[in-house]
């Protein structure tokens, strides 16, 4: 279910959460978007121009982060990054094939640049694609499942449309159900996410090696027990707002896990 934002301007600004009605369980990722932009034709020169970003008197980033750590539920910052065709060619060619359109990066890594950023050097490097592309993972890690899970299309004949999946298993084609990601299973991929980034953080020069040694990165929280009571209003009106609700200034997404489906009629 997708809430619009009131304010379009802030609309790169996004909330995830993820809801397991029946298990009771659920889990939010916090986004901010930035784009690259280069001309160049070295690829780690291009950068995020928009990473230093201040709301108010505070960098954005620290200012996602500190919403997550003070969100009083299971949050985490994830940054999203676009990058143009040109700038994917040009880092292939140079033999880095995990840069793609959408990238995701750990927030608490990318605040660290953010904060360490001291001096023109340091400014210039730390928002280059140079520096970030060491953690950039696919969107697919996230969102995508890893597998399917085996089941004859027969079985499904008579109830709800279903989307099967063709997969390689063993060399075979094999077809599947897609299994969506529950707040555990998100939570899962944000910690896989989170261990690489804390295990690139020591070969990204951010800072003077002997500071970068003792520099660790805020932990994944708990899947939460307890579904806040303002998702449960939004499930409970399928998503629809009214004059009466409060304004969002971001794009908030709802997904519900296939076990919190209701049974079809």
């Amino acid at each position: 279910m997708v809430e619009f934002p009131d304010e379009p301007a802030t609309g790169a600004d996004m909330e995830w959460n993820f809801v397991d009605r029946r298990a009771g369980t659920f889990f939010q990722i916090l986004v901010q978007a930035k784009q690259a932009y280069g001309a160049g034709k070295i690829w780690s020169r291009h950068n995020y121009r928009e990473l230093y970003h201040v709301s108010g008197s505070t960098p954005q980033a620290q200012t996602l982060c500190n919403a997550a750590r003070t969100s009083g539920t299971s949050s985490y910052p994830l940054y999203l990054f676009y990058h143009p065709s040109s700038t994917i060619s040009l880092a292939q060619k140079s033999g880095i094939m995990n840069i793609q359109g959408v990238n995701v990066a750990d927030g608490f890594f990318i605040e660290h640049l953010v904060k360490t950023a001291k001096g023109r050097r340091l400014r210039t490097h730390n928002r280059s694609l140079k520096a970030v592309a060491p953690v950039l993972r696919p969107l697919s890690l996230l969102f995508c499942p890893s597998v399917t899970h085996p089941l004859s299309p027969s079985a499904y004949l008579g109830t709800s449309p279903v989307v099967f999946l063709v997969q390689q298993i063993g060399g075979r084609p094999s077809l599947g159900v897609p299994m969506p990601p529950d707040p555990h299973t998100v939570r899962e991929r944000v910690q896989l996410i989170s261990d690489m980034a804390a295990r690139d953080l020591a070969s990204v020069t951010t800072s003077p090696a002997a500071e970068s040694a003792f520099v660790t990165l805020d932990e994944v929280p708990q899947v939460a027990e307890h579904i806040p009571d303002y998702v449960q209003g939004i499930i409970e009106k399928r998503g629809r707002r009214s004059e009466a609700d409060r304004p969002l200034d971001r794009w908030r997404l709802t997904f519900l896990s296939i076990a919190s489906q209701p049974k079809p009629d």
